[in-house]
């Protein structure tokens, strides 16, 4: 199950099935699911000679030039059709959906085009957005709630991501859900309706001898620690202190080259990254200056002899392979020194050290002092040298104090409300500070389907790390993600229908390929560990998608969403 080449080979079709020269009629979200997975110089190999939005107004005609059309079904797409087939700014229409299309929705386009623009209508099944070969995004940015009042609209949203997937894969799955989770169960059921009443559509009787997969209607709710905690993986960390966004990553600041200010950051257009994407900071340091800078050092300075026309011949021909190795040296070079920067601005060992902690051990008295300390140091002014710990900023407060309130709900000394008095005394506004009662409501223990924190003490944490040291890169990567011990249960079998239920049909089978999607949001942590599940399991694959990629910042606001709705 690799969703970029289920994208890539869609896209392929669509282009290269099209003789001559073309244009590339986009949506918005369509112009984002391609740019994931194939760079507009490739595009522009298969004699596309334009990129156009289908809603951008003033076109120019280009009647010499045939439309390859490829957008969502949405009602706003088949007005725009239906208005530009009346006036056609191209010879030839060939249309493809990105999902399931009505037979009314067809017929009414059929009805518009009068001037028989159109050649050929067909669905192609790339209705998400593939981020790497086992991870997969919707990318909506809002969150999450029944409450919301385009709640059904969201829904439709997630249910067509889905279905275009099990369309991608042909492969009819068993479907399983969050049982404390009233969306996933929502839009569990909405995937079975759709399957029942299409069954033509979704019979892949005779294209797959594979056995069925697994999907899982996982929800945020059931981990909310993962996306509070600092990342140390290149890929996670770049989301967590950078920001991407369609495999785009933004840089300002003193001493940012201009050139280096807006990046593309992918697996597809950069095998470099592809292959570094999941290491530690600490290795991702010695792999830049040892691939990299080691290498195009030592290639450059080879090419300063120059005695003949031999050599001569030689650079020229060569010159554009070391601009672009030079582009892509300055590109990661830059982005590390950037990451390095914000990890001792934001003094992001130290919290990382009291968040792992937390996230690992029960310790309540220590880590009740560890957090208040952290907290009341402030986010202003230098670091004292001084001072045991460093200031810390803000948003590394909020996640000190929501990780405590997360662990010690319900503890007999629970002390939220100092917590609460210190964020106030920093200047953290009333709405801010409500997020203690907001994580909470959003994910406390009465709102996940399982058991998140194991029992251990600190001693025994520390003994098991001792124990198994082999295991553990460092104390800033023991956490793993709640979907580990889900993954561990579906595998072996024993994932209890209480906890995650079935929608439909019931299986005893093994599963051997499993789709989790993450209702609310997944991660780059969890999406490293899918990574290391399948490199390490051979016999089973597993593939991550959610309603979007989230960091700590954009998880903290979706909590603070959902409990405005809430109230």
């Amino acid at each position: 199950m690799d969703v970029i080449s289920y994208v890539q080979d869609y896209i392929t079709k669509m282009i290269s099935n099209i003789p001559g020269m073309k244009v590339f009629l986009l949506d918005k979200e369509t112009m984002g699911i391609v740019s994931m997975v194939y760079s507009q110089s490739q595009v522009l190999q298969k004699e596309v000679y334009l990129f156009e939005l289908l809603e951008s107004k003033g076109r120019t005609s280009m009647m010499h030039l045939k439309a390859v059309c490829f957008i969502r079904p949405t009602i706003e797409n088949k007005t725009l059709l239906e208005s530009e087939f009346k006036d056609p700014k191209y010879g030839e229409y060939h249309i493809y959906f990105s999902n399931n299309v009505p037979e009314r929705f067809v017929q009414d386009l059929a009805n518009a085009d009068e001037l028989e623009c159109v050649h050929q209508v067909q669905e192609f099944y790339a209705d998400y957005f593939a981020v790497n070969k086992d991870l997969f995004t919707l990318n909506i940015k809002k969150s999450i709630s029944a409450k919301q009042q385009d709640w059904v609209q969201v829904q439709d949203r997630i249910v067509d991501g889905l279905t275009g997937l099990i369309l991608s894969i042909k492969r009819l799955p068993f479907i399983r859900y969050s049982s404390k989770s009233d969306l996933s169960e929502r839009i569990s059921k909405e995937i079975s309706r759709r399957i029942q009443s299409d069954q033509a559509l979704f019979d892949f009787s005779g294209r797959s001898s594979a056995a069925p997969p697994l999907l899982l209607i996982y929800d945020r709710r059931d981990d909310p620690v993962t996306p509070l905690l600092t990342q140390w993986t290149y890929q996670a960390m770049v989301h967590e202190l950078l920001g991407i966004n369609n495999n785009r990553v933004s840089m300002k600041g003193e001493g940012i080259p201009k050139d280096m200010e807006q990046i593309v950051l992918s697996g597809v257009q950069d095998e470099w990254f592809k292959k570094s994407m999941y290491l530690n900071f600490g290795d991702l340091g010695l792999k830049v200056k040892e691939e990299l800078v080691d290498d195009y050092t030592t290639k450059t300075a080879n090419n300063q002899k120059i005695e003949s026309m031999d050599d001569i011949k030689r650079f020229v021909e060569q010159y554009s392979d070391y601009k672009r190795l030079g582009g892509h040296v300055t590109r990661h070079v830059t982005l590390m020194s950037e990451l390095s920067r914000l990890v001792s601005k934001k003094q992001l060992l130290e919290v990382s050290e009291i968040e792992q902690n937390i996230a690992n051990s029960s310790d309540h008295s220590n880590q009740l002092q560890w957090v208040k300390n952290a907290i009341s140091l402030g986010a202003s002014g230098p670091p004292d040298p001084s001072r045991k710990q460093p200031c810390i900023e803000h948003l590394e407060q909020l996640k000190l104090a929501l990780l405590y309130a997360l662990r010690y709900e319900g503890h007999s000394s629970n002390d939220v409300s100092s917590i609460r008095s210190l964020l106030e005394q920093k200047g953290h506004s009333k709405e801010t500070i409500s997020l203690l009662d907001g994580i909470i409501r959003y994910a406390g223990k009465q709102s996940r389907s399982a058991e998140l924190f194991a029992k251990t003490s600190i001693i025994s944490t520390i003994t098991n790390i001792r124990k198994g040291f082999a295991g553990v890169e460092n104390i800033y990567t023991q956490h793993k993600p709640f979907l580990k011990t889900v993954l561990e249960q579906i595998f072996a079998n024993k994932l209890k229908e209480s906890e995650y239920p079935w929608a439909g049909n019931t299986s005893n089978q093994e599963f051997q390929d499993v789709i989790v999607f993450v209702v609310g949001g997944a991660t780059f942590e969890e999406s490293c560990l899918v990574h290391e599940f399948n490199k390490q399991n051979v016999r089973t694959r597993v593939l991550l998608g959610g309603t979007k990629i989230h960091n700590s910042a954009s998880f903290i606001e979706d909590v603070l969403d959902f409990y405005r709705l809430a109230r």
